[in-house]
């Protein structure tokens, strides 16, 4: 089974991200459709242009609407762990790696 890494950025501002998703805008759009599976939507809002909603795998976490502290740490965690500040960093590089279709 082929894998590929996909280059972006992580665009936290762009929608509501949680402990286990945020939006994400890849540096070569072409890849997405060759993705295993459903073809990820890509958005079409001012602030989601082209980007995809990416839920990590293996992680899930409390959702934002649930119990709080527990929804906001979760969150926290998570644009922590991507490298993000809202100041430095609001779009922090970030990579997929998928499995893909053979060409």
């Amino acid at each position: 089974m082929p894998f590929t890494l996909i280059k972006g950025r992580f665009k936290p501002l762009a929608g509501v991200p949680d402990g286990d998703s945020v939006r994400f805008l890849a540096d070569n759009l072409k890849l997405w459709p060759r993705l295993e599976g459903k073809v990820p939507v890509l958005g079409k809002g001012v602030t989601t242009k082209n980007t995809v909603q990416l839920r990590f795998e293996g992680i899930d976490a409390i959702e934002k609407g649930a119990i709080k502290p527990l929804s906001t740490k979760a969150r926290e965690t998570m644009l922590r762990l991507i490298g993000f500040d809202r100041h430095t960093s609001p779009e922090p590089a970030g990579y997929i790696l998928a499995t893909f279709w053979p060409v």
